[in-house]
């Protein structure tokens, strides 16, 4: 998506509203919850909000030939189409997640969750690289053919696009255990108000908007901090910003889905949000010249990501769910506040770093001893560390009382982390004893 939108004529600052484009359109999650609740039929909401979404990807990606002659307009079409795209698209998550909490049995939510993501990785590590393979192939064509890097990630864009409607009609398969559930007479007012009377709850959307003002903008800006200051092909920045996190991220979700289950939602949060916090700072010291050690720390962050992804969104699924059951339709409220406060975030976030990437477009300061020159990426890089952490303060005031404390967590997690490496190092020895147990002694005479 960053190399066609460079190969529209995209500036600077049009990337941060890129970036903010899925978070604004989660602001339509809030009236898709209400109508989900008022009139049912989730599944059906579902599928046609999904399937229309993922199309408009096919139609953004065929622009330059639906608008030959209006080049000039190629970039802000794109922004339009794709605004139009996620407005859609979010629509239907409030239905699919309160559909998903009938589906899926609670006691092993995070277990489900982690192999249903782990199934994907492989096939992501694939895609990925053989679409980097073909944009550094149309880079080298480019002086033949200046539209070459357009042409080729136009066909990866309608090929996503294809394969995402896809992914929605399998949805089809799977029955709604409620669909017959009647419409609820209720009042939107009265429907919102209610779960911001819980302190957690509203200290859940603190975290959560905090959290995406800190991360909304990354995915725009680090491909552009790879392409454009370090220099990397295509296939390199594919391999070290999506084959090598899917890698790393499939290692994780076993475990961290385990842990849930068996630890609880609070303290997985609290520990792998720790490690993630320091993500984008490993990213800083990734330089042109050295991968190593800034991109250890960042695998490090990346085997956290699942435990944290994981941790959010079973609370969110629980809270979907209806806990309350005196109250129908109060699940999808909890959805709807939650998708305000990710909308905020997310859409502050890009907007904030699009002003940021304007402001200081030419900054460049070379850091003493560190060896590293610092742009504009580098200091939002560091204001996305400041703010992970302070949304580590506010989850810090999270309750969930069926779950164990942090430190035993903890405790836990290094005494496993102990024997397994234990294990290991002792392998050999026993592989050793073992093949000795059998052999026969030669006396001698």
């Amino acid at each position: 998506m960053t190399q066609f939108a460079k190969a529209l004529g995209t500036p600077e600052y049009g990337f941060g509203l890129l970036a903010a484009l899925p978070f604004i359109g989660t602001f339509m999650q809030v009236p898709a919850s209400f109508l989900q609740v008022r009139y049912g039929h989730r599944k059906q909401l579902m599928l046609i909000c999904g399937l229309t979404g993922r199309a408009l990807w096919i139609v953004t990606a065929l622009l330059p030939w639906l608008m030959p002659g209006a080049r000039d307009w190629w970039w802000q079409a794109m922004i339009a189409s794709l605004a139009i795209s996620w407005l859609i698209s979010q629509a239907s998550v409030p239905a699919w997640i309160n559909w998903m909490s009938d589906v899926i049995p609670q006691r092993i939510r995070g277990r489900f969750m982690a192999r249903r993501n782990f199934i994907g990785q492989p096939v992501g590590m694939i895609a990925t690289l053989a679409a980097g393979y073909f944009l550094d192939l149309a880079m080298q064509h480019q002086g033949q053919r200046p539209d070459m890097m357009l042409e080729v990630t136009s066909v990866v864009l309608v090929i996503a696009g294809l394969i995402g409607v896809v992914e929605i009609l399998i949805f089809g398969w799977i029955d709604d255990p409620a669909a017959d559930r009647p419409p609820q007479p209720l009042k939107f007012v009265a429907l919102m108000r209610e779960p911001l009377k819980s302190k957690n709850f509203c200290r859940y959307l603190q975290f959560n908007f905090t959290f995406m003002l800190a991360v909304g903008f990354i995915g725009q800006y680090l491909w552009l901090y790879l392409l454009d200051i370090c220099a990397w092909s295509n296939t390199r920045a594919n391999m070290y910003a999506i084959v090598m996190p899917l890698a790393m991220t499939m290692i994780g979700y076993p475990v961290w889905g385990r842990l849930v289950d068996r630890l609880g939602k609070k303290p997985v949060l609290l520990i792998s949000g720790l490690v993630v916090s320091f993500g984008a700072l490993g990213w800083l010291f990734v330089t042109p010249q050295q991968l190593f050690p800034g991109y250890a720390l960042v695998l490090l962050t990346l085997f956290a990501w699942p435990g944290m992804e994981i941790s959010n969104f079973n609370i969110m699924l629980g809270m979907a769910g209806g806990d309350d059951s005196k109250r129908p339709g109060l699940g999808a409220a909890y959805v709807a506040l939650n998708s305000i406060a990710v909308a905020i975030g997310g859409t502050l976030s890009g907007l904030l770093a699009g002003v940021t990437a304007k402001w200081l477009v030419d900054f460049h300061y070379v850091v003493p001893l560190a060896g590293i020159t610092l742009t504009y990426h580098g200091i939002l890089f560091l204001g996305s560390t400041v703010l992970r952490l302070l949304a580590m303060l506010f989850a810090l005031r999270l309750t969930e009382p069926e779950a164990v404390g942090t430190w035993e967590a903890m405790r836990y997690m290094s005494y496993g982390l102990y024997s397994n490496v234990r294990q290991a190092l002792l392998m050999p020895t026993r592989v050793v004893g073992r093949l000795v147990r059998r052999t026969y002694r030669i006396d001698r005479y």
